[in-house]
């Protein structure tokens, strides 16, 4: 009467005395397969006792339990209903924000299978399996048939939960993800998926790092897009007022290369100015203090993807979005002194500066120019624009003779 739900937990489970010692190690895998598919069946009010036999006994059949969780999940996610969402001519970034985060009723079979797959060494025969099993909600993607959607898209907030569980539970996740070949199209992960789906995983952040803007796909195709988004800026007369690459996530991004960088830039900018009574009084200054704050994380920032962010919001006259009192002219020209210079450090990421140059020319952004090409020549570019900026009848090749 007072666990209902747990009726008929224990059925099948018999004596094990008087069972001859060489076939006591199969009686204890036997039971220990019974005792997983037991708290599997008691449902969410059993996944913490679940999860931790999962992880502490090594006596079941790590298959068998994958195979019960995954039609858990299966299970659990048929019978889920979210609630209504608009997606179209929304902003990403303001949708992601909005989208709940499945309950825990829902996604504790994910979960127990991610961490039974990581302490039995099955992560990569797990994900096929999901791969297999719920293909489309890990591509935020309707069901197809015959090139036709047949039902609704799945919900943001069940996608985003799914792929957050998956990248939680080990580094080598995010890898094996993109890996997974998708059976309906025959591509990569990545490929398979719709841009907005691309673009709200470009924002997921996983213990304070932005892992999918690290691999090289990823960053691929997002400097494909904003390299796109410079061109028809540079070519526009006027500003789109609904760009592909919102400013929005732009800030995003720029803030999940420092993250991954090991730079919080906000709470470090902070920090230096509570603790010093003197405030920049230039943009050279604040130029200084950036690079000072920057330079230990120099050899880990993405500056191709930082540059083009800063650029675009530069251009249309956005903030890079935190009030510490930087400009994102002072922060763009910051990032470029540093791309500029030589470091001991290996860095991650090769920078390709003549994409960079041309980005800054198309933009009209001379400074950033400036600090790029570093030394006199960048010196001289530097002075002409502040003469350009001063005297607004002076054409460059006279600010340059000046």
């Amino acid at each position: 009467e007072t666990f209902p739900r747990h009726e008929g937990l224990l059925d099948g489970i018999t004596p094990i005395d008087g069972i001859p010692d060489e076939a006591f190690s199969a009686t204890l895998a036997s039971l220990a397969d019974m005792a997983v598919g037991c708290l599997i069946k008691g449902g969410v009010s059993m996944s913490q006792s679940l999860e931790g036999f999962l992880s502490r006994n090594t006596q079941y059949n790590a298959s068998r339990a994958c195979l019960m969780l995954v039609g858990s999940v299966a299970i659990a996610l048929s019978r889920y209903s979210p609630p209504p969402q608009q997606t179209s001519n929304v902003n990403i970034v303001r949708l992601c924000e909005e989208s709940e985060r499945l309950p825990t009723e829902v996604t504790w079979p994910v979960s127990s299978l991610m961490k039974m797959s990581v302490v039995r060494n099955c992560l990569p025969e797990t994900l096929l399996l999901l791969n297999a099993t719920i293909s489309n909600e890990l591509r935020w993607r309707a069901p197809r048939s015959r090139g036709l959607a047949t039902e609704a898209r799945p919900s943001l907030g069940l996608f985003l939960s799914l792929v957050e569980i998956i990248l939680e539970s080990a580094d080598e996740s995010t890898r094996l993800l993109l890996d997974m070949v998708d059976d309906e199209t025959g591509k990569v992960y990545w490929w398979s998926i719709e841009d907005d789906a691309k673009l709200a995983l470009c924002m997921v952040s996983i213990r304070g790092r932005h892992v999918m803007l690290l691999e090289p796909e990823v960053r691929a195709w997002l400097l494909v897009h904003m390299k796109r988004e410079i061109y028809s800026t540079a070519e526009a007369r006027h500003i789109e007022a609904d760009p592909e690459l919102s400013s929005e996530l732009l800030k995003e991004v720029i803030s999940g290369v420092f993250g991954n960088a090991g730079c919080d830039l906000v709470i470090k900018l902070e920090t230096y100015l509570n603790e010093t009574s003197e405030s920049p009084t230039c943009y050279r200054q604040s130029m200084d203090v950036l690079k000072g704050l920057l330079g230990p994380s120099n050899g880990m920032l993405d500056f191709d993807t930082l540059i083009a962010g800063l650029l675009l919001l530069i251009r249309r006259g956005r903030s890079w979005g935190h009030s510490t009192g930087v400009s994102t002219q002072t922060l763009l020209n910051a990032v470029c002194d540093l791309a500029g210079r030589r470091t001991s450090d290996e860095p991650i990421f090769v920078f390709d500066s003549a994409t960079v140059m041309r980005q800054c020319a198309l933009c009209n952004n001379v400074q950033a120019a400036a600090f790029l090409v570093g030394g006199k020549n960048g010196l001289v570019l530097e002075c002409s624009d502040l003469l350009l900026a001063s005297l607004r009848s002076m054409d460059m090749k006279t600010a340059e003779n000046a």
